[in-house]
């Protein structure tokens, strides 16, 4: 568990280094620490929100960051109408927003699977229980590309 007051700590670290300075900064967070990527305060340029348990997600304000906001289809974390509910939150918030929905992908698909493994059991992001995750391993260089054009774009202007 990583405390706002941490994430924090690292950003000014990251601030006073010569080689980052006034550099555009982005956060991405998977899970748990997506929610707290939504729910920080702090001002960066772009964050990318992974499967964060879009119900009852309260983010904070986001003036004109890029947000692409993921979720499979069958993450019973992240049901569709609560990340659209949460979509638009964060667009009232003044986030730019999107979504992107993957059919069938459930919590946490890019996690790392061993040939054989089966379903695992694993916390929810908002810490209340637990659920099943199936790994999706042609969904998780996928993914992983989406983010990191959308970071080279918002933060690099490419």
């Amino acid at each position: 568990h990583i405390a706002a007051d941490s994430l924090d700590a690292v950003l000014d670290a990251l601030a006073a280094h010569p080689r980052v300075g006034e550099q555009p900064i982005g956060l991405m967070g998977l899970g748990e620490g997506a929610r707290l990527v939504a729910r920080w305060g702090g001002r960066v340029t772009a964050r990318a929100l992974l499967y964060p348990g879009c119900e009852d997600l309260a983010p904070a304000a986001m003036r004109g960051e890029s947000v692409p906001l993921m979720h499979g289809t069958a993450d019973p974390a992240n049901a569709p109408a609560s990340c659209a509910e949460l979509g638009r939150a964060m667009g009232a918030a003044g986030a730019l927003v999107r979504l992107r929905i993957f059919e069938g992908a459930t919590f946490a698909w890019d996690r790392p699977a061993f040939p054989g493994e089966g379903p695992a059991l694993l916390p929810r992001p908002n810490g209340r229980g637990l659920m099943i995750s199936e790994a999706w391993p042609a969904l998780a260089p996928l993914s992983a590309t989406e983010v990191a054009a959308f970071f080279a774009a918002s933060l690099l202007g490419r």
